[in-house]
């Protein structure tokens, strides 16, 4: 449920019950976001389709907590039982027929009396029409996505799908969720094993990456195709209403540059670079790590020559204190919620100071962060920025944007300095 500091959606209690014709499940005010009439459409549907291509496609819109676009939709997938099925038990507050729901006829939605509540009616399977993060097998050329970005869902062992037991416990419990010892919130189950062909090809993708599912959003390790939460999940990051990844918008989030010799094109992007939405620095961090890992096939890096010593260095720059990442209830980008956000890129910057290189036995990174504080009033000091720093003569506090070109040529001079052996 949406509050002051908590901006995750969460699948409703009768998820299960909600299919074709029925009012959208999501609203704007708990949500974030609604529905719309198909996977790449942008208009607005009230009702989730009973008829046509997309009957009982549940698309959400864009998020405007998570600022992202899903890029995909839940199918209702009917379960062909004889006899109306138990999609929630609990109080009348958590247990109701979903809004639109038939209260006549054989395909009916009713719920018992009293102080617990079951209410039961057509059961529907809810699958994301992208193939699943976990999935290896389909749509290999399509971007894999996890529809969990934007929501708290439980799922566990008894949600997985078998052949025997295609349907796997479908009903939304209170007495289950109270007893519950998931880190999530107990809403409605949820497993995803979508194998059709996806709804949003690869050309509809603008190129926004998010941060790596937790822990990975933490540790140096490069992607892996072979383990899912390795790979950072494709998004369509929006923000005040903007596309910043798409070639129509301006400003456009400038592309990252592999490890390149060509000044001419690194001086062109970072000319192009603005500064548009939230901050998320970790992502910044991590990415950046990414351009130095030697056979790093997001960026080609190349193999390093075995009879040179290396500097591996990263320069982390922000104008700004860290305000959203992938998780919404972390921050709203306007601000942050406590020190999520700031922890975990704490983590991650411990991660990586603490690899070393086998040759030297020395640290494989050396981290300069830089600190643009040009805010009114001031921002603090940043205390993830400052202890990211390899130490704190690493760390540069500046307070005009004028200062930058001379603190890269500070950088630049230490690092000169530094004689790379062979």
């Amino acid at each position: 449920m949406l509050g002051t500091t908590n901006y995750q959606a969460n699948l409703p209690n009768n998820w299960h019950g909600i299919g074709p014709g029925m009012n959208c499940p999501f609203t704007n005010s708990h949500d974030g976001f609604t529905c719309t009439t198909g996977p790449t459409s942008t208009s607005s549907a009230s009702k989730i389709p009973s008829s046509g291509t997309y009957t009982g496609y549940i698309c959400p819109s864009v998020d405007y907590n998570s600022h992202a676009l899903y890029n995909g939709c839940w199918t209702s997938e009917l379960v062909n039982d004889a006899t109306p099925q138990v999609f929630c038990t609990g109080s009348s507050t958590q247990c109701a027929c979903p809004s639109g729901a038939p209260t006549t006829g054989a395909n009916k939605c009713s719920c018992t009396t009293g102080s617990t509540v079951t209410c039961s009616g057509p059961r529907y399977v809810h699958n994301w029409t992208q193939p699943a993060a976990s999935d290896t097998s389909d749509n290999t050329s399509q971007p894999h996505l996890s529809p969990q970005t934007g929501f708290n869902v439980q799922r566990g062992s008894s949600d997985i799908p078998t052949t025997s037991n295609p349907y796997p416990n479908p009903a939304w419990n209170s007495t289950a969720c109270a007893t519950s010892t998931s880190t999530n919130n107990c809403t409605a189950p949820l497993y995803n094993n979508y194998n059709a062909a996806s709804t949003n090809p690869i050309s509809t993708w603008t190129g926004c990456i998010t941060d790596r599912s937790q822990n990975y959003d933490e540790t140096g390790d490069a992607p892996n195709s072979n383990y899912a939460n390795t790979l950072f999940p494709a998004n369509q990051y929006y923000e005040n209403s903007t596309p910043y990844c798409s070639n129509s918008s301006n400003p456009q989030l400038t592309p990252v540059i592999p490890l390149s010799s060509s000044w001419s094109t690194l001086k062109t992007a970072i000319n192009n670079m603005q500064p548009t939405g939230g901050t998320n620095q970790a992502i910044g961090l991590s990415v950046g790590l990414q351009t130095l890992i030697t056979g790093n096939s997001m960026y080609n890096v190349p193999a390093e020559d075995p009879n040179w010593t290396y500097n591996r260095v990263i320069i982390l720059l922000s104008d700004g204190l860290n305000t959203e990442d992938r998780w919404p209830d972390y921050g709203d980008g306007s601000s942050q919620n406590g020190t999520k956000i700031d922890d975990r890129q704490a983590a991650l910057c411990t991660n990586i100071k603490g690899l070393l290189d086998a040759k030297t036995g020395k640290p494989m990174y050396t981290i300069y962060t830089i600190q643009v504080n040009t805010s009114t009033p001031a921002d603090p000091t940043s205390t993830v920025l400052q202890n990211c720093a390899s130490d704190r003569s690493k760390f540069f506090m500046l307070t005009s944007s004028s200062q930058i070109a001379t603190t890269f040529n500070t950088i630049g001079t230490a690092l000169s300095a530094l004689r790379v052996a062979r």
